[in-house]
């Protein structure tokens, strides 16, 4: 008996000396502590501009995203472009027509925690396109230039309402001349006029002299 309760203090000791194993879900709350603390991430710009027949959607963002995914769609034929990063999901899909013969409608959304945004085409299918995202723009480029297409169309589709108060702002802030700043800079003006020449008309007048004393 006193075989077995050595052997089971020793067990005992044993069991209290092995330090216990970390476990990785611990970390967890602090990385998504991290991730609720970030800015998120909102949309501030759409525009849909043609050149030369190429269509190029530009979306402008508070700021760059994580990651961008895309891909096209048909019946009905569109792209989709999924952007990563901590949004807010919208209460319900924002759709943009256009007065585009190409683009038929912009659609901003959310799906799986991603900001989706649906480029709705009039075609059947889905024309060549490309996606490009560089710091806080991304753009879509739909179709191809026509070298003999000179044209430039933009059409501006949404803007945050912060932007829009800022330009506004700024246009209004534009310093308008007091009156009598307009009459001093119009008299500046007429006195830096070229003066023209009157010596055609004094000749004209002698010649005429001329004439009648003779």
């Amino acid at each position: 008996m006193c075989l077995t309760l050595a052997i089971s203090a020793c067990t005992q000791r044993s069991q209290t000396l092995v330090p216990p194993t970390p476990a990785t879900s611990q970390m967890a709350p602090t990385l998504g502590f991290s991730q609720t603390n970030k800015e998120p991430l909102k949309l501030r710009e759409v525009r849909v501009i043609e050149t030369a027949g190429q269509r190029s959607i530009l979306f402008r963002f508070s700021q760059p995203p994580e990651g961008v995914d895309y891909f096209p769609l048909r019946e009905p034929s569109r792209l989709v472009i999924d952007v990563q990063g901590p949004i807010e999901s919208p209460p319900q899909v924002e759709t943009y027509n256009t007065l585009d013969s190409l683009v038929s409608a912009v659609r901003i959304g959310s799906y799986q925690g991603r900001m989706r945004l649906i480029i709705d085409m009039k075609s059947e299918e889905v024309p060549h396109f490309s996606v490009d995202h560089y710091d806080t723009l991304l753009t879509a480029f739909v179709g191809e230039k026509r070298s003999s297409d000179t044209s430039t169309n933009a059409e501006v589709l949404f803007v945050a309402d912060d932007l829009a108060d800022d330009r506004e702002s700024s246009i209004m802030q534009t310093p308008s001349l007091r009156p009598e700043d307009a009459r001093e800079k119009e008299m500046q003006a007429r006195t830096d006029r070229p003066k023209s020449s009157t010596r055609g008309v004094v000749v004209m007048v002698e010649r005429n002299a001329e004439r009648q004393s003779s």
